[in-house]
């Protein structure tokens, strides 16, 4: 059995590729050609000999900028949420702090353990509630 050369196989239409195939040969090519953007009038020529219409183009364009924008509050999601964490974290350890300081100059009774569970508790709660916001 002979193996068919790649001039052969150009102009054998029998020879089908897969997705990867393509995606990969076309990936190689472009990094060969060393081009890096192109035109929107240049993809939409590339898709239309591919046979993709423009309308399918200007969805999956879409809905990559929908994505990015899904990233991007994403991330500041997240910063809002360490924002908080930090902020509501210093403040208790300031007032476990003036507690402990307050408690010291008082009596030998550790009455500072009572408001700092407290307030620990309170700040423990409101940060799971806004971790549980956040991660709707």
């Amino acid at each position: 059995m002979t193996r068919k050369s790649s001039d052969d196989r150009k102009s054998d239409p029998s020879v089908s590729f897969s997705r990867e195939d393509l995606e990969s040969i076309i990936r190689e090519a472009l990094e060969f050609e060393n081009q890096d953007s192109f035109t929107y009038d240049e993809l939409l020529d590339t898709a239309g000999k591919l046979g993709i219409s423009e309308e399918t183009i200007r969805l999956v364009m879409e809905n990559r900028e929908r994505n990015r924008q899904n990233v991007r509050s994403e991330a500041q999601r997240k910063r809002e949420l360490n924002s908080y964490i930090l902020h509501h974290g210093g403040r208790f350890l300031l007032l476990s702090l003036f507690f402990i300081i307050l408690n010291v100059f008082t009596g030998r009774f550790m009455w500072c353990v009572f408001p700092i569970l407290g307030i620990g508790l309170g700040y423990g709660f409101r940060i799971l509630e806004r971790i549980r916001q956040y991660s709707l």
